[in-house]
């Protein structure tokens, strides 16, 4: 996981502000498919920086590391 993580991480800094952009849309977008559509619109109206304090402020969650131990 570490080796995954680090490749990520890196993969992520050599891509261009829109590159990440496009990425954390698309990922965030695909956590829902019933979703997708709306949540890719409302994610596409925010900033490279709002989009990595959300993913930061989730990953950082408390209900985020429960939901990840019940499944």
């Amino acid at each position: 996981m570490k080796k995954f993580t680090e490749m990520a991480v890196g993969e992520y800094g050599q891509m261009t502000e829109e590159e990440k952009r496009a990425s954390i849309i698309e990922i965030l977008s695909s956590l829902n498919p019933d979703t997708k559509e709306e949540m890719k619109q409302l994610f596409s109206e925010r900033s490279l920086e709002e989009l990595e304090r959300f993913v930061k402020n989730l990953v950082t969650s408390p209900l985020f590391d429960q939901i990840t131990k019940e499944n």
